[in-house]
């Protein structure tokens, strides 16, 4: 038996959680000798942070046991979106986010309406995609924007935040679907035009 890497393990169920929300131990075994081969899986169990570990699950640490089962029943019947391992152990920094023609297109939507800096304007984004990621989607729209001091001054404005909110949506890797993005599963997902 080797021995295992607690750090890499430790940094595995970060990306896990940060890209899942929650996965079984099983499945969680199963990516990681994919991608670092054979191992015991009681080695593997052994190796998990106690504080991730809940209700036979690897669970994200500020999850619920409701917040569990609503995830669970909103993953069901859906496959893992597996990357390979350097972008999978990416995912283990909770600001990560696959950046795309979309992140971008917010970015300079943002720094152009309100004369934000390119940094400022990512740092939002982030709360952007870490909302969409949970799972919220557009609902609460108006307080995200607050919360983060960006305020819509006219219909044409909302309009155009709307759309390109949307789209950032269609290209967000989510929790509730295993992590590939609406527009992965639902190949018709429409830009917000």
């Amino acid at each position: 038996m080797e021995n295992m890497d607690s750090k890499e393990i430790d940094l595995y169920c970060k990306a896990f959680t940060n890209l899942y929300g929650i996965i079984s131990v099983e499945k969680a075994w199963e990516i990681y000798q994919a991608q670092n081969g054979p191992v015991e899986k009681e080695a593997f169990v052994a190796a998990l942070p106690p504080s991730m570990l809940r209700f036979s699950l690897i669970v994200h640490p500020d999850f619920t046991k409701n917040e569990c089962k609503r995830l669970e029943k909103d993953q069901e019947n859906k496959p893992y979106y597996i990357p390979d391992k350097a972008e999978l152990l990416r995912y283990a920094d909770p600001d990560y986010y696959e950046e795309s023609e979309h992140s971008k297109a917010m970015v300079e939507f943002l720094c152009s309406h309100w004369n934000l800096t390119h940094t400022i304007a990512r740092r939002i984004v982030v709360v952007f995609v870490n909302h969409i990621t949970c799972g919220e989607g557009v609902q609460g729209l108006n307080e995200l924007c607050s919360s983060v001091g960006i305020q819509l001054r006219s219909r044409e404005e909302m309009k155009e935040f709307v759309a390109c909110f949307i789209n950032l949506l269609n290209h967000t890797r989510m929790l509730s679907n295993k992590g590939f993005r609406p527009v992965d599963l639902h190949g018709g997902a429409h830009d917000g035009q």
